[in-house]
């Protein structure tokens, strides 16, 4: 029988997910102009082109918060692995939240936080 990560460390993962994946979504429409673009006043050649390479990674970042939350609703996910993945998360959205302190990186600190705390959970469980 394989260990499960702690209920605790699954909710922290689900809420951290679910708040770096919304953040990160509403940045994205609001860098591509996503009301213009579907109103027809802006084509969407036009809006990624004004948004550059940020939507690369604003969207390699929501993938990111993503598979957090799939690991938490993944029922057969070993507890190692799945602490390892969201101490991994954690890490690359502090590495995100010290890269761009004025801009993104003060929204997504709750998020790191509940998936650093998710994955200290998932590993230091006790059997």
């Amino acid at each position: 029988m394989r260990k499960t990560p702690s209920k605790a460390a699954k909710w922290a993962a689900l809420i951290g997910g679910g708040l770096g994946t919304g953040i990160l979504l509403n940045i994205l429409t609001g860098q591509l102009n996503l009301r213009r673009v579907l109103s027809g006043d802006m084509p969407l050649g036009v809006a990624t082109a004004i948004a550059g390479k940020g939507l690369v990674f604003l969207s390699l970042l929501a993938l990111v918060c993503m598979i957090g939350t799939m690991v938490a609703l993944w029922p057969s996910v070993p507890r190692l692995l799945s602490g390892a993945i969201w101490l991994g998360i954690g890490g690359i959205l502090a590495m995100v939240a010290y890269m761009t302190p004025f801009s993104i990186g003060f929204l997504l600190v709750p998020s790191m936080t509940l998936f650093l705390i998710a994955g200290v959970l998932a590993i230091w469980r006790r059997a």
